[in-house]
């Protein structure tokens, strides 16, 4: 329905990303603004665990716990947050608009 262009990463930095993720989800490593709006975003979305994976050592609580941490000392976290809620909003009335619309002129 949405047409969308996808810039595929470097895989070498993609690694570099996630690796530098795990290491600061584990506490290894201070994140940097960019880092920890990045951690928000991706917290933001549940998307913690599928991104930096088993591999890192941390379990799916840990890793949820650290980057909610993590993305509660974000300035931007809540509006990153309330932003994918109100697109999330804006998609679902626009799907049901769409089938209103579809069983109405049948």
């Amino acid at each position: 329905m949405f047409r969308s262009v996808r810039w595929p990463p470097v895989a070498a930095e993609r690694d570099q990303r996630i690796g530098d993720l795990a290491q600061i989800l584990k506490g290894e490593q201070t994140p940097d603004a960019r880092t920890q709006a990045l951690v928000a975003l991706i917290q933001a979305t549940g998307h913690t665990q599928k991104l930096v994976g088993e591999p890192s050592g941390l379990s799916r609580h840990e890793a949820t716990k650290r980057a909610k941490e993590i993305a509660a000392g974000d300035w931007a976290s809540s509006a990153v947050k309330e932003a994918i809620t109100q697109a999330e909003g804006a998609i679902a009335a626009t799907m049901i608009a769409v089938g209103v619309v579809t069983v109405g002129s049948s």
